[in-house]
């Protein structure tokens, strides 16, 4: 199997499949975690959003503020290579503050409205709503 030879995509969809179920794959988060972690490490930022996620949520691994740590950095790298839905999780994190991230209001801001120019569905919202809530209003 190519992801058992390093291939990185194939890594990815390995751990896409195995967390997901598609394709009559039978689930496995502890799996899935492994090979998104693999992809990641290799620059893949669909790969590192996942492996954020699992992180931060504990799912398939140990929830803890080291891995807390390692999935800001890996959310914060698919943010930068461009990954709509990391910018808007990282922006969203920077906003409201938590795992082990200071609230950033304006570098929040910021990636919520790269996530909006990138096609997020929900990210000038979610930011809207936070600024009304601060009684901060977005300029348009």
């Amino acid at each position: 199997m190519y992801a058992d030879l390093g291939d990185p995509i194939a890594q990815y969809y390995v751990g896409y499949y195995l967390i997901t179920g598609n394709h009559s794959v039978l689930r496995d988060t502890k799996k899935a975690v492994e090979y998104f972690r693999r992809s990641a490490e290799k620059g893949i930022p669909g790969a590192q959003l996942r492996y954020s996620v699992a992180l931060l949520k504990g799912d398939g691994i140990e929830k803890n503020e080291a891995n807390d740590r390692i999935a800001i950095e890996n959310l914060k790298k698919a943010a930068i290579s461009g990954n709509p839905h990391a910018m808007f999780n990282y922006g969203d994190i920077l906003i409201n503050g938590g795992h082990g991230v200071w609230e950033n209001i304006e570098e929040g801001e910021i990636w919520m409205r790269a996530a909006h120019d990138k096609g997020h569905p929900h990210a000038l919202k979610k930011l809207t709503d936070r600024l009304n809530s601060l009684n901060k209003y977005p300029s348009m």
